[in-house]
């Protein structure tokens, strides 16, 4: 397995160059494990951009610099992904959040508002539950679903009358979207996807910060003619939205 410093020589002497206006740093967030923080730059409260699953801090590479207008913005790559240390355990979510905790101690960052995509809405809702008097506010991107407030598992199972969703949406066409180049240059290393998902399921049903959560509602996947086994997942997905929103698991500010 190539070590962090090694992965580092290796990015930095490919004759690519990342054109994203960023600063790099590697935090020591536990012994033997450092994390890849990305500093945009800007004035004002912290903003800390957390990934969602299987991307690092450089997925933040366009939309960060849009961001400086209203803080000093920061993006990090979690433990296991891109050129961040790749510990053999260290995976749960308690785990993470307190990575993250230790990336805002180290930096002195003071009370900022934390942005976390998909799988991160974990880490927003352990943080906000466990170190309150640290954040300022919570945006979820597509993350405030039951994974990240409750344990995870087969959400339709809270709602008995509501047809269970396939596996997987249906394969239908989509707009094209690419990943910023830094991001997909990532090095991607040894470390499984099963040792990269957080584990160890937790409720966190007293998230008292101020939360803005976005959907991707409806999930609208550029089909040329509806499909009835999505609209089915997309219904599943909805109930599981406004849950979050309504019934005050996550105390959301507004929905999308």
């Amino acid at each position: 397995m190539c070590s962090v410093v090694t992965l580092v020589a290796v990015l930095q002497t490919s004759s690519w160059v990342d054109p994203a206006r960023h600063r790099i740093q590697m935090v020591n967030v536990a012994d033997g494990v450092q994390l890849e923080v990305l500093d945009f730059g800007g004035t004002g409260r912290p903003i800390v951009l957390l990934a969602g699953f299987g991307n690092t801090a450089h997925v933040y590479d366009e939309l960060a610099p849009k961001l400086i207008g209203a803080g000093h913005v920061y993006a990090v790559t979690r433990r296991g992904y891109g050129v961040s240390s790749r510990p053999q355990s260290g995976y749960d979510v308690a785990r993470l959040g307190e990575d993250v905790l230790a990336v805002i101690e180290t930096l002195r960052l003071e009370k900022p508002v934390l942005v976390g995509h998909s799988m991160a809405g974990q880490e927003l809702s352990y943080l906000a539950s466990e170190h309150q008097d640290r954040i300022a506010g919570l945006v979820y991107l597509d993350a405030a679903y039951r994974y990240a407030y409750d344990v995870p598992g087969e959400f339709e199972k809270d709602f008995p009358s509501l047809p269970a969703p396939p596996p997987t949406p249906p394969a239908v066409a989509r707009p094209p979207f690419t990943l910023p180049e830094a991001e997909r240059r990532q090095p991607r290393g040894e470390t499984t996807a099963r040792e990269a998902i957080p584990a160890g399921g937790r409720q966190f049903t007293k998230i008292g910060l101020p939360a803005l959560a976005i959907f991707a509602s409806p999930h609208d996947t550029g089909a040329a003619t509806p499909d009835p086994e999505f609209d089915r997942f997309d219904e599943a997905v909805t109930v599981c939205r406004e849950r979050a929103c309504c019934d005050g698991l996550v105390r959301v500010t507004t929905c999308f």
